[in-house]
C-alpha cells in the first residue's frame, strides 16, 4: 500500500501555511493545501521525482509545487514528508528546523 507519512513538524506547517493564507482568502488557503496533498500523493508514485538534497541529509529530497517546497524522504511503501514552507524561504533556515528522529 502506498502511503503519505507526515510528521509533526509537516502538520504545524500545514496549519500555519493555511492560516497565513486564510488570512485574507480562505478558498486559497483550501486550495493550497489541496495542491500540496495532490503532489505529496504524486511523490508516492514518483518517489524520486524530487531533486536530491543529500548535503542536508542522505536520501532527503525537495520537490516545489506552485510557491512551496516540499521536503521529504522516499519510504518502502510511500513517503515521508519532513518539512513544507514556503519557496521564499531560506531553505537553510527550513532544513535546520528538522528534527533527526523525522530523517
Amino acid at each position: 500500500m502506498n502511503r503519505v507519512e507526515r510528521t509533526r513538524r509537516v502538520e504545524v506547517d500545514l496549519l500555519q501555511i493555511w492560516n497565513y493564507i486564510a488570512q485574507h482568502n480562505w478558498p486559497a488557503a483550501d486550495a493550497a493545501l489541496r495542491r500540496i496533498q495532490a503532489t505529496s500523493e504524486m511523490l508516492v508514485k514518483n518517489r524520486h521525482a524530487g531533486e536530491a538534497i543529500e548535503n542536508v541529509a542522505p536520501g532527503l529530497r525537495r520537490f516545489t509545487v506552485g510557491s512551496f517546497v516540499i521536503t521529504y524522504r522516499p519510504i518502502p511503501d510511500g513517503v515521508r514528508l519532513i518539512r513544507v514552507g514556503h519557496g521564499s524561504r531560506d531553505f537553510q533556515d527550513l532544513v535546520e528546523g528538522i528534527e533527526p528522529q523525522d530523517l
